[in-house]
């Protein structure tokens, strides 16, 4: 501290305070020491200042190119900005995209607020919408880096990678493995080192991203792992990848498990030797192997311990081998299994799941369906297998099954069905589209007259993706209107916002055919 306002401040002396400057001289000692402290501070405030050098002036950045690419319709661009701020927020992906699908980018006055976005998933979308103006904007402030390239975007992933919190580092690894797969692998094993188990075990879900035999190396070493969630994590990906070491393993173990005996040709041979069977036979004891490969010793799922083994092992099998192999197809095959032997229907449809094999999605929904009400079944699990199937069932075959489903307007299949509409691409067919709207006005014509609709969770729980999935050319025909005598206050609430979504999209498809 300089001394002058050291003894200013204790007032010691006051009288005769000095700065050691050419200010002393302008100020009188007759003052009374107060105003002498007073004064003699402004003019060496004001000496000091005039002392400084200006900094040199900011060089200026390089204007912006001119974006090639036309600004989004005022209308549009005012939906994307409310999305932005919440209001209609599940309407972004599509806006994002017809602006993409239209070679539109967003207007100038709208950046700040694009690039202001922290979520990745909406940074995804904005990305290819952002424009020439738009990375020039993010390359002027840090915050905004993520927008400037990917090859920017790739630095500050890598930065949180070894930076960040766990949560934010397996993001920032998802995101690495998604551009760049190998990429992601060789940062994996820098981090590999450093990181607890439970951290391990979390890490390699990132690997679901761009999964591939060239982690199969990898993923085998962990299987020797000290900690067992790290083994299991490693297994769990190893048994999508059927041509892998533990997906050879695997398939030998299957093969000695499920077991197919087919009827006898001609008639005296089928008397003799009885119908076709497929039966399960799960294996004797939980090896050491077996738990190395990732599977789990207690039983679940209302399974005994050893049906659980095996419906884990053939879960790491892709179903097509077994049509293959007995030269039958997946109805076929299941219609030789008993009920009795859900184990193998269970392990059936996990493989399904695990190598994405729709064909088998569509047989295994209708068995488990078919034996749903069985007292040997748990019918929550039968329900719950009938919606993940839905996951890869093929389109075509979905939307097949979802018009069943509304034909049938049964109350077991509402969850069923609303999982069914929320796993179809978007937009939906028009057929499937006019169907379920049609059936929607039938079912509120039927509230205005009886005043109650005892199905009306039918349409609750999927009256949301109705108005996302509705093609464009029935938006016009999708208003309904509900009686001000129906005093339904949360049933009204769902149908307005069900006509707020509609109504954007419409503006949506009207501003940017």
């Amino acid at each position: 501290m300089h001394p002058f306002v050291r003894r200013a401040l204790i007032g010691a002396d006051s009288s005769a305070a000095e700065t050691g400057t050419p200010v002393d001289a302008l100020v009188s000692r007759e003052e009374a020491p107060p105003w002498r402290i007073l004064l003699l501070a402004g003019a060496w405030g004001a000496w000091r200042k005039a002392g400084f050098t200006p900094l040199p002036p900011a060089a200026s950045p390089v204007p912006a190119l001119d974006d090639p690419s036309p600004a989004l319709p005022p209308g549009v661009a005012r939906l994307i900005e409310e999305a932005l701020a919440g209001q209609g927020a599940e309407l972004l992906p599509e806006l994002c995209q017809r602006a993409r699908d239209r070679g539109r980018v967003l207007p100038p006055a709208l950046l700040p607020l694009a690039l202001s976005v922290t979520e990745p998933e909406r940074r995804a979308l904005l990305t290819p919408i952002l424009g020439e103006r738009g990375r020039w904007l993010a390359a002027q402030d840090p915050s905004f880096a993520w927008g400037r390239s990917q090859d920017a975007d790739l630095e500050e992933l890598r930065r949180r990678l070894f930076e960040e919190a766990t949560d934010t580092r397996l993001h920032a690894l998802r995101a690495i493995r998604r551009h760049d797969p190998a990429m992601g692998l060789s940062l994996l094993k820098d981090l590999w080192p450093q990181e607890t188990a439970d951290h391990r075990a979390r890490l390699i879900a990132a690997l679901d991203e761009g999964l591939s035999m060239a982690d199969e190396p990898f993923l085998e070493l962990c299987l020797d792992d000290r900690a067992p969630q790290v083994g299991r994590a490693a297994a769990q990906r190893l048994w999508r990848m059927p041509h892998s070491r533990l997906g050879m393993r695997m398939r030998g173990r299957a093969e000695d498990l499920l077991r197919y005996k087919p009827a006898g040709q001609g008639r005296i041979a089928r008397l003799l030797s009885g119908a076709a069977t497929l039966r399960l036979v799960p294996p004797d004891e939980h090896s050491r192997a077996l738990s190395r490969d990732g599977v789990s010793e207690p039983g679940e799922l209302g399974l005994g311990p050893q049906a659980w083994w095996a419906a884990q092992i053939l879960a790491c099998v892709p179903p097509s081998r077994w049509t293959q192999r007995h030269n039958l197809s997946a109805e076929g095959l299941l219609s030789l299994l008993k009920p009795e032997d859900f184990a193998a229907a269970e392990g059936l449809s996990r493989a399904a799941l695990n190598h994405q094999e729709g064909s088998w999605a569509l047989p295994l929904w209708r068995w488990w369906r078919q034996h749903e009400h069985h007292p040997a079944l748990s019918r929550g699990r039968a329900a719950h297998w009938r919606e993940e199937l839905l996951r890869v069932m093929p389109p075509a075959e979905l939307e097949a099954l979802i018009v069943e489903l509304i034909q049938a307007h049964a109350a077991q299949d509402t969850n069923v069905l609303a999982a069914a509409l929320a796993a179809t691409p978007r937009p939906w067919s028009e057929r499937l589209g006019r169907l379920w709207l049609m059936s929607l006005k039938e079912s509120l014509t039927e509230l205005e007259t009886r005043r109650e609709l005892p199905g009306l969770l039918w349409w609750e729980l999927h009256l949301h993706d109705a108005a996302l999935g509705l093609p464009a050319s029935l938006l016009p025909e999708a208003e309904v209107r509900l009686s001000d005598r129906f005093v339904g206050r949360r049933w009204r609430l769902m149908l307005i916002q069900f006509q707020d979504t509609i109504r954007r999209r419409r503006a949506l498809h009207q501003e940017l055919p």
